[in-house]
């Protein structure tokens, strides 16, 4: 690691300290699009977490504001993630787009089957 540089820690969220029950109750699951919504949020937040957790100087590029897929791209570029697993994320985030900017606001069993194709032959 060059001189200087340092390994953040992870923030609590992918820590010890991050409840995931509290996490889990806190989403309705009466309505599909706060699912998909804070789920959305939730991995996009660990993915920025995990990326800047790795690069010795986190505060040269902002990854906070790179958008979904290019944080998903720097993830598999550093190894973060595995490229199986990519279509899974872009699947999630296609669904989410296709939620909060479209109509209707629901979740279809072919959209479900898409996800969990994606995740199922990592593609």
């Amino acid at each position: 690691m060059p001189s200087g540089a340092s390994r953040r820690s992870l923030p609590p969220m992918l820590g010890a300290a991050f409840d995931v029950e509290k996490y889990m109750a806190s989403i309705n699951a009466a309505d599909p699009l706060r699912v998909v919504l804070d789920g959305h949020i939730y991995i996009e937040a660990a993915l920025t977490a995990l990326i800047e957790a790795v690069m010795p100087f986190p505060g040269d590029l902002p990854v906070a504001k790179e958008s979904f897929d290019r944080k998903v791209r720097l993830a598999l570029a550093l190894g973060i993630l595995h490229p199986s697993e990519a279509g899974a994320y872009r699947a999630l985030n296609d669904l989410r787009n296709d939620m909060a900017h479209g109509l209707p606001p629901h979740v279809t069993v072919g959209q479900v089957d898409g996800l969990i194709g994606h995740r199922a032959s990592g593609a």
